[in-house]
């Protein structure tokens, strides 16, 4: 099936967006005092937010407009790519848990939260590249 114009344009924007994230988390922080490490990280954070939105919002047109599956949220929408069989359960699992990751940034601020899910942006990094190749 030929990408459409749409589909295209989503998916060059999701992998610069990556992409800027993952230079983002090249950084060594202990580089810098702490007041502009805590800064780096700030937007470290706020890449992962904007990657983890692009991700799921690219990941649903792809699968309407391949499979013909429709879904409204992004926890449905990665339970779609597995059940298409793009993924398997533990990717499955692992999405959902980035868009807990995401959701706890967004709605609640706690420090504990927020270094725990710092600690793991190289994994959902990574993941997201996984997702894009698989879907590109």
């Amino acid at each position: 099936m030929e990408q459409t114009e749409k589909y295209r344009h989503k998916l060059a924007d999701l992998k610069k967006a990556v992409d800027s994230l993952g230079e983002a988390l090249k950084v060594n922080l202990f580089s810098f005092t702490e007041e502009i490490s805590d800064l780096i990280r700030n937007g470290q954070i706020q890449k992962f937010e904007y990657c983890s939105e692009l991700l799921w919002k690219t990941v649903k047109t792809a699968l309407e407009e391949k499979n013909g599956f429709v879904a409204t949220a992004p926890k449905n929408v990665y339970r779609g790519l597995f059940q298409n069989g793009y993924i398997d359960e533990l990717e499955c699992e692992k999405l959902i848990l980035m868009v807990d990751d995401r959701n706890l940034l967004s709605h609640l601020y706690s420090e504990n939260y927020y270094e725990k899910i710092h600690k793991r942006l190289p994994e959902h990094l990574n993941l997201m590249k996984s997702i894009i190749a698989k879907i590109a």
